[in-house]
């Protein structure tokens, strides 16, 4: 293997890379890795070519977004050095056999992208499993390791995690953590949520204003259990102002943090009987086909209102959540 080959193979890692940063973020959430184009995702503005170069682009912008400077994750440039390093090192293994080289490479970018959502989400993608054993199968009926050696492979790797779900559904009574199932409860959850109170005041030092029931904090923590059910009980809180100093409509901030998460993911609760969340200045900014993931349904339950809350993570009607 020349090494002008070898430095073609990290070029090509590099760009592979980009796009297979689009799949690791994409790809759990159901979205297309096509389109729309990349964009960031606090100020929505398209990224240019000369931002999205590999690598380079990230060092040269400090690792944030040009113009709302927002920080950008060092798993971006991390992805991409490491399928650079992994075509390299396939072409230094491999040598100059260009069937079984790009083959080993499509499989090595499956590989990083199992990587990257199985590290954030905790899932393995049934777009990218199953299509790769049947592709993996094909390609060993006319190069290594051959079609029997390919067949036990999979047989055992299907029978590994097979077993350890079925011995955690057993013992635990839930489908087993990574299961590529986009209703599975999370059971495991830890959601927080703080609020104002009926007047619409905040019980923080920021919010000087006196307060009628000043044993109120605004602030709850809540596990989910094993259906990955939480309840919050608790006053329907007032407008409080927004941008600009206008109002917003009435609503609860909601913190999720759970096991695979690398960080809190926020959202927002608004109430299904609020005339006023039609010119709430952060709900309006939420296109509108997805507004409704943000609002909670009221249900009368004897002569007492409950709001149910449904957050879905990621797949179909997946919640809105905000950076901040």
């Amino acid at each position: 293997m020349t090494p002008g080959v070898l430095v073609f193979l990290a070029i090509l890692g590099l760009m592979i890379g980009s796009f297979l940063n689009v799949c690791i973020s994409r790809i759990p959430a159901g979205e297309s890795v096509v389109a729309p184009r990349s964009r960031c995702p606090r100020c929505k503005t398209l990224i240019a070519w000369y931002d999205n170069i590999p690598v380079l682009s990230y060092l040269v912008l400090g690792g944030k977004c040009r113009k709302c400077g927002l920080g950008i994750s060092p798993i971006y440039p991390a992805v991409e050095i490491a399928t650079a390093l992994a075509f390299v090192g396939q072409g230094l293994v491999i040598g100059p056999d260009p069937p079984l080289l790009l083959t080993r490479l499509a499989f090595t970018s499956a590989l990083i992208v199992l990587f990257g959502t199985d590290l954030q989400t905790m899932r393995l993608p049934n777009v990218i499993t199953l299509p790769g054993i049947a592709v993996g199968l094909a390609c060993s009926l006319w190069l290594p390791p051959g079609i029997v050696a390919s067949a036990i492979g999979a047989a055992l790797g299907a029978a590994v995690p097979w077993s350890i779900s079925y011995v955690w559904l057993r013992l635990r009574g839930v489908e087993r953590p990574g299961a590529e199932v986009s209703d599975m409860p999370i059971n495991d959850a830890m959601i927080e949520v703080w609020q104002s109170d009926a007047q619409g005041r905040y019980a923080h030092p920021a919010d000087g204003r006196a307060r009628p029931n000043t044993k109120f904090m605004g602030f709850g923590r809540s596990a989910t259990d094993k259906n990955g059910v939480y309840s919050f009980d608790t006053v329907k809180p007032g407008s409080v102002s927004g941008p600009n100093g206008k109002a917003q409509a009435p609503h609860i901030v909601f913190c999720i943090f759970s096991r695979g998460m690398l960080r809190q993911i926020y959202t927002r609760l608004y109430f299904s009987d609020e005339a006023s969340n039609a010119n709430d200045p952060i709900l309006t900014l939420v296109p509108a086909d997805r507004r409704g993931t943000l609002v909670a349904h009221k249900e009368m339950r004897g002569d007492m209102p409950v709001y149910r809350f449904d957050i879905r993570v990621q797949g179909e009607n997946e919640t809105v959540f905000f950076d901040i």
